[in-house]
């Protein structure tokens, strides 16, 4: 999940050029959202950036919350992307392709995580659906 939000993210960044979009991303976003379901906006701006390649900011998000943000956020990227359902499906292959490549198992728990570091490095911003059908 967290390789398909970078993905996706990436994507519409891809189209939109403006880093301030991120605040109006998330305000968009909350305001689209039921309020049962809308984001602390300070952390989900920090989420974006980190995702974005600010990766220092996302040690600043809980975990817990960090997940939460990318989850809810996913789906509503896929619609502001305007993806069809095959071109949903080929971002979850792509996503999980590409994570496969930067997991690592953490020290202190063993749990394997995303590095989207190394992820973001690598060849994942190469997912570019724009035309397909």
């Amino acid at each position: 999940m967290p390789a398909a939000f970078a993905l996706a993210l990436h994507r519409w960044f891809s189209v939109v050029k403006d880093r301030r979009e991120v605040t109006r991303c998330v305000a968009r976003y909350n305001s689209a959202a039921p309020p049962e379901h809308r984001i602390p906006a300070r952390e989900a701006e920090a989420v974006l950036r980190g995702t974005l390649g600010e990766a220092y900011l996302l040690d600043l998000v809980d975990e817990k919350a960090t997940a939460l943000i990318m989850y809810s956020m996913l789906f509503w990227l896929a619609h502001e992307l305007g993806l069809s359902e095959e071109q949903l499906d080929d971002l979850v292959v792509a996503a999980d392709e590409l994570s496969d490549r930067a997991v690592s198992v953490s020290e202190s728990d063993g749990e394997p995580t995303l590095d989207l570091e190394n992820f973001l490095k690598g060849d994942a911003m190469r997912w570019r659906p724009l035309n397909a059908s």
